[in-house]
């Protein structure tokens, strides 16, 4: 019997290490959208990062969709805690991308 829970928690434990691997590769796929298209559509336009990042948005929303439905949510607080989660990934990742571009600009 303790050989059967034993197994149980490390089957629980495979679960939850893929989810996390799911969940990196659905955010590593988001940021190099973002980055791509930022540094695409803005290395040769004048345009303020502001902008090219509304457009941007828009092309990586689908990405965007994936790594958040991947954030585990056990409902409750925890979906509070999910959408801050979400919400300053996003913020952390938009503003990497426009930093990107920048560099990307400067370069020329």
């Amino acid at each position: 019997m303790p050989l059967l829970i034993l197994s149980l928690a490390l089957a629980g434990l495979q679960d939850q290490t893929a989810l996390m691997d799911q969940l990196g590769r659905n955010l590593s796929t988001y940021q190099r959208c973002l980055n791509d298209n930022m540094v695409q559509l803005g290395r040769g336009n004048t345009r303020k990062a502001e902008v090219i990042l509304r457009a941007v948005r828009e092309i990586c929303e689908g990405d965007w969709l994936a790594f958040n439905a991947s954030i585990p949510d056990a409902g409750g607080a925890l979906s509070d805690e999910k959408r801050r989660t979400a919400a300053m990934t996003r913020k952390q990742s938009e503003e990497a991308a426009v930093l990107v571009l920048k560099q990307a600009r400067a370069s020329n």
